[in-house]
């Protein structure tokens, strides 16, 4: 349920992202979201949903940092 919502949060907040890019706020939550799924996807032993949500934080990390 939790991860379910996650989800969704994070397609609105991705969608929110493209018109705001530097939104600093919005960038934490979807960083927080994507953390916590892919932490879910760790126990639950989802591995390749784990890899693919591992993949996007390094992409938005290296975002971040760019920025």
């Amino acid at each position: 349920m939790e991860s379910n919502e996650n989800l969704n949060q994070l397609e609105g907040d991705l969608v929110a992202l493209e018109q705001n890019r530097a939104d600093r706020e919005l960038l934490n939550r979807i960083y927080g979201a994507l953390h916590t799924l892919k932490g879910n996807c760790g126990f639950l032993g989802l591995d390749k949903l784990q890899s693919v949500a591992h993949a996007a934080e390094n992409l938005l990390s290296a975002r971040t940092i760019a920025s």
